[in-house]
């Protein structure tokens, strides 16, 4: 959503995150990480 440059930092919380936020939430962790 946010700039490419950003790319490289989502990545690393994306693969964090989005696992443990995804089976609660269920896709939440994207708006979350973006905080």
């Amino acid at each position: 959503m946010l700039s490419t440059t950003d790319h490289s930092r989502d990545s690393a919380g994306l693969r964090y995150v989005y696992p443990v936020v995804s089976r609660r939430a269920g896709g939440v962790s994207i708006g979350i990480n973006l905080n």
